[in-house]
């Protein structure tokens, strides 16, 4: 939580900032980018080292476990959701048998 993203930015190289250069020297010049789902948790939160001091490991154990927790809670709301989100997919399907019932019904 320190200054990670300026040193990121940093350390783009040149081509990518520069709008001259062509598509091919990029793709020739740059490995190809990991998708942000293919990573593991550890890979997202940056724990590629074996050797981690005490302080680095408690920091990562932290925000793995603070990861978890809002996953379980959002979890929650998400199913609420989806559980509203069908029953009135269920009700809408029932009026809409119901109308056309009457509609038979009538002609």
């Amino acid at each position: 939580m320190n200054a990670q993203p300026d040193e990121e930015t940093n350390s783009l190289p040149r081509m990518l900032l520069d709008s001259e250069d062509s598509d091919e020297e990029v793709s020739q010049e740059e490995p190809a980018l990991t998708s942000w789902n293919e990573l593991s948790i550890i890979e997202r939160v940056g724990l590629n080292s074996v050797e981690m001091s005490e302080k680095d490991l408690e920091t990562a154990f932290s925000q793995i476990a603070l990861a978890v927790r809002c996953d379980q809670y959002t979890l929650k709301q998400r199913l609420q959701a989806e559980e509203h989100a069908r029953n009135l997919a269920e009700e809408n399907i029932q009026l809409e048998l119901t109308r056309g019932r009457e509609t038979l019904e009538v002609q």
